[in-house]
């Protein structure tokens, strides 16, 4: 890689930094983190390849993934949906199989979605425990991938639940500068040794 190059990359990355120590919102410290990200991430490929240029674009373009390292779940609801019985007769629900989770559905809304909006997810799911438990501790959580490629794994939440039927629902804001295209959300829903994942499709568009 040429001096130039490189030192345009520095010099690159090092605005960005100073740029941050301002006073800045939420939405453009996303782009800051994806627009730093994806300089390091070019550099990276440079260097590697001496300037190659299709390196250079493979390595911005993961770069570009660190910023949805910023998107955080916001709106969390939950709500109870279906009783007890009603969930252990719709899966003939045994008391020996101890405590189990079951997904029925997953969705991502809406489909198609514009860079800056937001995107909400809903798990429905079921909590299954032998007669007489109050409650359980359920573990929530959701991974964004795109490509094959995981790029936002939000952190777990964990919530006590007695048996019965559940929804629960968080919403993301879309980075300014998502990449266009199909996103998969894995929806995980656990507890104990016991889980259950299900995924759901969204467009960037």
């Amino acid at each position: 890689m040429s001096r130039r190059p490189r030192s345009l990359v520095a010099a690159v990355i090092g605005a960005l930094l100073l740029a941050s120590c301002s006073g800045m919102t939420e939405g453009q410290n996303q782009l800051l983190g994806a627009l730093g990200g994806a300089a390091a991430g070019a550099g990276i490929g440079a260097l590697a390849t001496r300037g190659d240029t299709t390196a250079t674009l493979i390595g911005a373009a993961a770069g570009a993934a660190v910023g949805w390292a910023a998107v955080k779940l916001t709106q969390y609801y939950s709500q109870k949906t279906r009783s007890e019985e009603q969930e252990a007769a719709a899966y003939g629900y045994q008391p020996a199989q101890g405590t189990i989770v079951k997904i029925r559905n997953a969705t991502a809304a809406p489909q198609q979605v514009a860079r800056g909006q937001k995107v909400t997810f809903e798990t429905d799911y079921s909590v299954l425990a032998p007669e007489g438990t109050s409650s359980v501790a359920v573990q929530e959580s959701w991974e964004l991938s795109k490509d094959g490629q995981v790029i936002a794994d939000m952190p777990a939440r964990t919530e006590q639940r007695e048996p019965a039927g559940w929804l629960s629902r968080a919403s993301i804001d879309i980075p300014a500068d998502a990449a266009p295209g199909n996103y998969l959300v894995k929806s995980r829903v656990a507890v104990g040794t016991s889980y259950d994942e299900r995924l759901a499709a969204f467009v960037v568009q």
